[in-house]
């Protein structure tokens, strides 16, 4: 047992791990403090780099802890030994979670086949991309709430990336046997082209006991809009097939309940019809729901603009020296537009960061 005048002494001798565990915090606040700094430059709020330098910090303060601590060179060995170990034991029962969604991480972003603002679907749920992050990625869902999938599951698992620059919406419904395939045809045509779809055709997926099952499609320009055309295109079709007095409803129908001959299933019609997709999602429920995700393409895309534009400068100005008359005139107009975009696109992120 220590008397009183020895702890002192003791304590003393832990100074150095202290200052160790102190100084790889400091550096870990200034290297994060660095990484704030060029994202504000960039304007990007991306957590990834921040989390690989904490990850890196705390293995370093490990081993720097171990080294001065005041004890022998054998216990020191030992713990170094202890500290491998657990480390190798650490990566062995993780590897199919923290070390694995770590590495997914780093080639999802270096591909960047998945970029914010993209729509995902996985196992039936469709969402947008708000995140990316050291270890799983967050969807904001057709519901406006989060679900979050480990980094691995994107790569490992079947997700569908819907195309962000044209996608095909369809729609099935079953009719019956007394209506020729043609004139069903016509119609879901016309309803696909009456929301804005383009180049639609339908095709027929099954002949079952009582009713034929047609599938339309029409490629969708919009995608943001992807709830929305869904909805409206089945509507369409209710619009379309009741305005041509053809009841969606199989015979098997009148197996279940005895009804008058003369009784049709179709609403009265009404003044209001379903229109095109509106271009805009200023009334859409696309931007109530996925405000999130709407918000982070919007940054990508003004990131993506910015950068483009200073390579283009950079590019107009090494090209200047050659030029001459004319078209030295006409590139230093050109430098001189791009550098106010360039402005007016700083002054955006700039709000839109101090918004977040």
């Amino acid at each position: 047992m220590k008397t009183l005048q020895e702890w002192p002494g003791t304590v003393m001798e832990f100074v150095p791990a202290l200052v160790v565990v102190a100084m790889v915090v400091v550096l870990v606040q200034l290297v994060h403090w660095l990484i704030r700094v060029r994202q504000r430059k960039k304007h990007e709020l991306d957590p990834f780099p921040a989390q690989v330098v904490t990850l890196v910090a705390v293995l370093i303060a490990a081993v720097g802890v171990v080294l001065v601590l005041p004890i022998e060179n054998a216990t020191r060995s030992q713990l170094f030994a202890l500290l491998g170990l657990v480390l190798t034991a650490i990566i062995a029962f993780s590897s199919t979670t923290f070390a694995s969604n770590v590495l997914a991480g780093l080639v999802i972003r270096s591909s960047r086949h998945l970029r914010p603002g993209y729509f995902v679907l996985h196992d039936g749920d469709l969402g947008r991309i708000t995140e990316i992050g050291l270890i799983q990625t967050e969807l904001q869902t057709r519901h406006r709430n989060f679900t979050y999938l480990p980094n691995t599951t994107l790569l490992s698992e079947k997700v569908t990336v819907v195309n962000p620059d044209a996608t095909v919406v369809s729609a099935e419904v079953s009719l019956g046997y007394d209506v020729r395939h043609t004139d069903i045809d016509r119609l879901l045509v016309a309803a696909a082209e009456k929301i804005g779809l383009e180049e639609p055709y339908v095709r027929v997926r099954g002949l079952g006991d009582f009713s034929v099952s047609y599938r339309v499609y029409g490629l969708l320009r919009e995608v943001k809009l992807l709830i929305t055309a869904r909805s409206d295109l089945y509507k369409a079709i209710l619009d379309s097939l009741h305005g041509a007095g053809i009841e969606i409803v199989s015979p098997g129908f009148m197996n279940q309940r005895v009804l008058p001959a003369d009784k049709v299933f179709i609403p009265r019609p009404v003044v209001e019809k379903v229109g095109k997709i509106p271009e805009e999602m200023e009334n859409s429920p696309e931007k109530l729901i996925f405000d999130k995700a709407e918000q982070a393409e919007r940054l990508e895309s003004l990131k993506d603009e910015r950068t483009q534009l200073i390579e283009a400068v950079k590019e107009l100005e090494r090209s200047e020296e050659k030029l001459e008359g004319d078209a030295k005139v006409q590139a230093e107009r050109e430098i001189v537009r791009h550098n106010k975009r360039i402005e007016v696109l700083e002054s955006i992120l700039r709000r839109e960061q101090k918004e977040q």
